[in-house]
């Protein structure tokens, strides 16, 4: 039972120093992170170079400072995959970081009808994408506002606004993606997001195909669809109550009288 005892006791020695040595070493990695500002200090004093940068594009973005002690190219690339940010070279010892420019791949299909979003080349891939553009109507070219697209796989909905466009940020992989808009076809397009970029959608009309319907019916007024005289009907009882003319009836003559009724002869 002692040999046992002692073994253990032993382990546990050994372990210690190490799993302290651990805890100091990520305590110091830690403590190691830095803003960009004292990064970029650090970058210029070691390389010679001037940096331009947005404070604001970095708020959130912290830095080990032993990449200052990198190679300068090492140094703007490991800048640029956590920043999210592309980086100009004005000349020989400045630099400047930027947003990406976006690019449009509205039309960018590939053989099986997907549309792909994004520059799957660079080395680089993006945590996180962004897409913005507008939905038009394909008909008129009007923006449609409020609109909607939706991507069930990751559950986001986006509404476009009054002038028909919208953003998104969205992990690169590929997607089906819903648009929906009232009066419209709503549709579904195959996406695959590489990067961030432009995209417009364009929704077609919706169209209902009616069998054929036969309208049948019976016109009511004959007279409205064929020319006729007038008549008038002059039954016996009407002529007995005709008046007498030198103690007979003139029928001929008391006809004159009637409305409508004009004599010629």
């Amino acid at each position: 039972m002692k040999p046992i005892l002692v073994l253990i006791i032993f382990i546990i020695s050994m372990k210690a120093p190490f799993m302290h040595a651990q805890q100091t070493t990520l305590a110091e990695q830690k403590n190691d992170l830095v803003p960009i500002d004292t990064l970029a200090r650090r970058i210029e004093a070691n390389h010679h170079i001037k940096l331009y940068f947005n404070p604001q594009w970095f708020v959130t973005k912290k830095f080990r400072e032993s990449i200052a002690n990198r190679p300068l190219d090492e140094c703007l690339t490991i800048i640029k995959r956590i920043s999210e940010l592309d980086c100009i070279r004005l000349n020989s010892d400045l630099y400047a970081f930027a947003p990406p420019r976006l690019k449009n791949y509205s039309n960018k299909k590939d053989l099986n009808g997907v549309l792909v979003i994004g520059d799957k080349s660079k080395n680089e891939t993006p945590t996180l994408a962004q897409l913005k553009g507008k939905i038009l109507n394909a008909k008129t070219g009007a923006p449609l506002s409020g609109a909607k697209l939706s991507i069930d796989k990751i559950n986001l909905s986006w509404t476009a606004d009054k002038n028909g466009s919208y953003k998104a940020t969205i992990p690169p992989g590929e997607y089906d993606i819903r648009l929906y808009y009232p009066g419209l076809k709503e549709e579904i397009r195959m996406i695959r997001v590489n990067g961030s970029g432009i995209v417009d959608f364009e929704m077609a009309e919706s169209s209902i195909l009616l069998k054929e319907v036969l309208v049948m019916g019976t016109s009511m007024d004959q007279n409205v669809n064929r020319a006729q005289m007038s008549t008038l009907k002059l039954t016996s009882k009407m002529i007995k109550e005709l008046p007498l003319t030198l103690g007979e009836r003139d029928i001929i003559k008391n006809l004159n009288l009637l409305p409508g009724i004009q004599s010629t002869g």
